[in-house]
């Protein structure tokens, strides 16, 4: 879900962009002041307490919704572009005549896919049939590579993260990119520390698992969850704490396949980046060299059948808040209410939007365009075009105004 945000963001900075564009000049009076006083704390000194002299009237105000973790002003932003969003997807929902391949047709299709609540608990488990198969027939450890390949083709954490971006030291090309990832839980230090509150959750957490695989049919739940939990742990001991994380220069690290080859002679990289459609790319950092070593190592002496029960419960997890209400709310008791502490799950509509948009984000954008821009807005965003250069490999913006 990552990506919803991503989308959301580029989408509302282009539209607040154009609409900056398009207004200059139109309102000779200058803009209003964006500060509301109506908010401010006037019995409190701003010199004492200058955050609460400010905010202090909005905080009295404003409860905490039982279905979000924060709230705030960029909530509320948010939630207006999510009504907007919403319309535009119902709309799309229940047009009569939205013909095959469009916009409209893929939107509203999906909408409408994710709405339908007795379809999706008829279905139960069947949606996953051919992952979790495919996981199962795994045979030896040489096909590892391209199994992880292919879930993370739908979507499907496994014991690192890649990724194909433009190269940090090397602007005019893109480069593939290896990072640590395969944790259940937000941090490494939710495996290894021992304070009583993230004792509960690691609890908590074996639970879930546990839930997921019970459901999944799984003949021994505990064992596998308990194998699982296991193996996240041997990775985050391997990993890197954030703050080494946020170090450009220890994160980047340029190997040639061959050389990264060498690194794991268990795992073959090669093989997986074939399997991703990355075998072009001219090189790959690994952000976390010793950690890929050590994986290497957890490849060799992990049991096949841990493997298994690990990608499996990455393949549940990950789909779970799409599958029939037992799965959705297992997951939502773990993720939203003891991790994040929201009271209840967002209202199903909502889901349904933020999936719409994760999924389809470029076409919601289109349609959003389309319905939301002034004309006379138009031409002062058309005016700015950035274009892609493919022969100098160079992004350039340019003003045509």
């Amino acid at each position: 879900m990552n990506g919803i945000y991503l989308r959301t963001a580029r989408i509302a900075a282009s539209v607040g962009a154009c609409l900056l564009l398009g207004a200059a000049g139109v309102d000779a009076q200058g803009p209003a002041s964006g500060i509301a006083i109506d908010n401010f704390d006037r019995s409190v000194a701003p010199q004492d307490d200058f955050y609460r002299f400010v905010n202090g009237g909005w905080l009295r105000q404003i409860q905490i919704p039982a279905d979000r973790s924060s709230y705030g002003a960029f909530v509320q932003l948010d939630e207006q572009g999510e009504a907007a969003v919403r319309a535009l997807v119902e709309a799309a929902a229940a047009a009569p005549d939205r013909q095959a391949g469009s916009d409209l047709q893929k939107l509203g299709d999906m909408y409408l896919s994710f709405m339908d609540t007795l379809r999706i608990e008829a279905l139960g488990l069947d949606p996953l049939r051919q992952p979790l198969r495919q996981i199962q027939t795994l045979s030896s450890r040489a096909e590892l590579p391209e199994l992880f390949a292919d879930m993370r083709q739908i979507g499907v954490q496994t014991p690192f993260s890649f990724s194909v971006g433009q190269d940090a030291k090397q602007a005019t090309r893109y480069i593939a990119s290896i990072s640590q990832s395969g944790l259940g839980l937000p941090d490494r230090d939710y495996y290894l520390k021992q304070d009583v509150r993230l004792v509960e959750i690691r609890t908590a957490y074996r639970d879930y698992v546990e839930t997921l695989f019970r459901l999944a049919g799984e003949a021994d739940p505990a064992g596998a969850a308990g194998a699982v939990i296991a193996l996240e742990t041997v990775l985050a001991q391997k990993q890197w704490d954030r703050a080494r994380t946020r170090d450009r220069e220890l994160t980047y690290n340029q190997r040639t396949v061959a050389e990264l080859d060498r690194m794991t002679p268990g795992f073959s990289w090669s093989k997986f980046l074939d399997a991703a459609d990355a075998e072009k790319t001219p090189a790959v950092i690994v952000r976390q060299p010793d950690y890929v070593e050590a994986l290497n190592s957890l490849v060799e002496t992990t049991p096949l059948e841990t493997w298994k029960r690990y990608l499996t419960y990455k393949l549940l997890d990950g789909y779970a808040a799409a599958l029939s209400r037992p799965f959705a709310d297992a997951r939502f008791a773990f993720r939203g209410h003891t991790l994040q502490g929201r009271q209840q799950e967002r209202p199903r509509w909502a889901l349904g939007v933020s999936t719409v948009e994760g999924a389809l984000g470029e076409a919601v954008g289109r349609l959003y365009v389309e319905h939301h821009f002034r004309q006379r807005q138009r031409p002062g965003c058309s005016s700015w075009s950035t274009m892609w250069s493919p022969p100098s490999g160079r992004l350039s913006t340019s003003w045509s105004g």
